[in-house]
């Protein structure tokens, strides 16, 4: 998993200044083993904000253009083959001594068709940062023309990309990491978003049995998305500088609350919606992939005539959305993991949602779905919720126990607040802490697992090595 340090600050208000080094330190002592930390800035380094003055056809060739380029402090001549090249807009410029994100290629000084050029004009393709290739990039007139590139994308900032155990699902977002951190005292972790999901009409849903627990809602997109996107600029500019490049509203959600949620194009589904067990050999049509035939006993959405997804895994392409879609219906569920592991393997789909749901999933889909409802929708039309959440597993625990396992004694006020830190339930008597485990922590069932987690916060190091008794 991925993600940029600024999103951790959205959920975790520091007690200090942290070296990104001290934070990849740390958060590996959690159990979460740091791979690597980047800063996307570091690509970009003699990349700048530039304007194209202007632009004339080059003499030896009808594709390419030879163009007056300013950087602020000096005008230069480059030679670019892109169409849209043209004097007036501003564009990103590869300065001599750059290297391109796309090739590795090292910009240099040279001779195109007898014309000098003196850098490179790019897309978002050559900068990695999208598949855009069919011209350079071309920003917004309000760029400051000399500004390092990476300074005007706001990308100084890191990227920890972590590895997750099978057993820590709740570690898959970046909330599950700074619940981590305030346990070991990093600082104040903000709230987990309440909502208010309100019910403005009827939609009709056909449940089958074994069935998840799921949200739907029909609603109506805000018309001007100018504001939504705006503020996703910044993750979708960081992220895809990293290899991530879908970052929309529901993706952002998952990497922030490790809730996977899906959106349909309402206008695509024919009748009523049903979640049911697949057939043998009906058609799914991935939204990434070649069409095939799924096996029988699947679980699926659908409607009257066609497959809508594959829940948990992926969505058919057949009910996507479009930049013309006005009306959506979001799906946010909760799936037990063993059906999302079936899905997957029968049909070979990875994908960021079933990593999750393998894992284990929250059980706040209501809360997440509302908050996303908020941002991106001017008109809730109707909410069909479907609920059965079991009561919290219950675990007596002896600190006694503690310290004939682990090997020291810890305070029953420390024990307790390192618990409810890390979201559990806690009441005390004593000695004895009787502790309702959270929805998010399916690898918990058993005292020693308590143990575990106390240990795991406290740090590995303060347990002293002694001799077996042999």
């Amino acid at each position: 998993m991925k993600f940029p340090l600024s999103l951790l600050k959205k959920f975790i208000s520091f007690n200090k200044d942290y070296t990104q080094e001290e934070l990849a330190k740390e958060i590996t002592n959690l159990g979460f083993e740091v791979e690597a930390v980047s800063n996307p800035a570091e690509k970009y380094k003699n990349f700048v904000v530039a304007e194209i003055v202007e632009s004339a056809k080059h003499k030896e060739s009808e594709k390419l253009s030879l163009c007056k380029v300013s950087t602020g402090n000096a005008l230069l001549s480059v030679v670019c083959g892109a169409k849209n090249a043209r004097g007036g807009i501003k564009v990103v410029l590869a300065k001599i001594g750059a290297i391109v994100p796309a090739n590795n290629m090292e910009i240099k000084k040279g001779v195109i068709r007898g014309e000098a050029s003196e850098g490179m004009l790019c897309s978002a393709s050559e900068l990695a940062l999208s598949d855009d290739a069919e011209g350079i990039i071309e920003l917004p007139s309000d760029a400051k023309i000399g500004m390092d590139f990476a300074e005007y994308l706001k990308l100084d900032d890191p990227i920890f990309e972590i590895s997750i155990t099978p057993n820590r699902g709740d570690g898959a977002c970046v909330y599950g990491i700074a619940r981590d951190l305030v346990a070991k005292n990093f600082g104040v972790l903000n709230s987990f978003p309440v909502g208010n999901l309100a019910v403005k009409g009827k939609l009709e849903v056909i449940l089958g049995e074994d069935l998840p627990e799921v949200y739907f809602a029909k609603a109506v997109l805000k018309s001007d998305f100018n504001e939504v996107e705006e503020s996703l600029k910044t993750y979708s500019n960081i992220w895809g500088s990293s290899g991530i490049t879908s970052v929309d509203f529901i993706n952002l959600q998952m990497f922030m609350y490790g809730m996977p949620m899906h959106i349909y194009d309402a206008s695509k589904i024919e009748g009523k919606i049903q979640i049911r067990r697949s057939l043998e050999g009906e058609d799914f049509v991935p939204i990434k992939g070649d069409p095939f035939k799924l096996s029988a006993g699947l679980l699926v959405v659908a409607d009257d005539s066609k497959i809508l997804s594959l829940l948990g895994v992926m969505g058919d392409a057949r009910s996507k959305t479009e930049s013309t879609t006005k009306e959506v219906l979001i799906e946010a569920l909760f799936v037990e993991p063993l059906e999302v592991i079936k899905s997957s393997r029968s049909t070979g789909i990875k994908s960021d949602s079933s990593y999750r749901f393998e894992r284990g999933v929250d059980r706040r889909q209501e809360q997440v779905l509302s908050n996303t409802l908020q941002l991106i929708t001017q008109e809730t039309k109707a909410v069909f919720a479907f609920k059965k959440v079991e009561s919290k597993r219950e675990i007596k625990f002896n600190l006694e126990d503690y310290k004939k396992r682990i090997g020291y004694e810890i305070d029953a006020i420390r024990a307790q607040n390192i618990l409810l830190s890390l979201g559990f339930e806690v009441q005390s008597s004593g000695n004895i802490l009787k502790v309702k485990v959270p929805f998010f922590r399916h690898d918990i069932s058993i005292w020693q697992d308590i143990c575990e987690e106390l240990a795991r916060i406290e740090g590995y190091e303060k347990i002293k090595p002694l001799p077996l008794n042999v």
